[in-house]
């Protein structure tokens, strides 16, 4: 088994499958946040004060939640950390 020295210098196992996999969803959720825009339908991004590092699209929710309650809802969310 190889090991490797990860950005703290600390040695660890390589990733997991999952492990890779929340680490591209977390980079997806903060280039998201970064520039203000879904990544599914180009909105606007809000952070969620009930978790630390939530973003979820502005038009996440039902009706009267969302930022523009004509447009189409969707569902993105993520966790920036």
């Amino acid at each position: 088994m190889t090991l490797f020295t990860d950005h703290r210098g600390e040695t660890r196992l390589p990733r997991t499958d999952s492990e890779s996999r929340m680490a591209d969803a977390q980079a997806e959720a903060r280039a998201a946040a970064a520039i203000d825009s879904c990544p599914r339908c180009g909105k606007g991004v809000n952070r969620n004060l009930a978790i630390r590092g939530w973003v979820q699209c502005e038009q996440f929710g039902s009706a009267g939640f969302r930022a523009d309650d004509s447009a189409p809802s969707c569902s993105w969310q993520g966790f920036t950390c």
